[in-house]
């Protein structure tokens, strides 16, 4: 019974993981682009 929680718990723990490199990936593309897209505002305004 312990062994089957402790797999159960090392799987979530693993998809948690997994989903947290994810949203992490996503937030520094995201933070690239908008560098990119105020550089490119910058460039236009003045």
């Amino acid at each position: 019974m312990g062994l089957i929680c402790c797999g159960y718990r090392k799987s979530v723990y693993s998809i948690y993981l997994i989903f947290l490199k994810k949203i992490f990936v996503l937030v520094l593309k995201f933070e690239l682009f908008w560098k990119k897209m105020l550089s490119s505002c910058n460039k236009n305004l003045f």
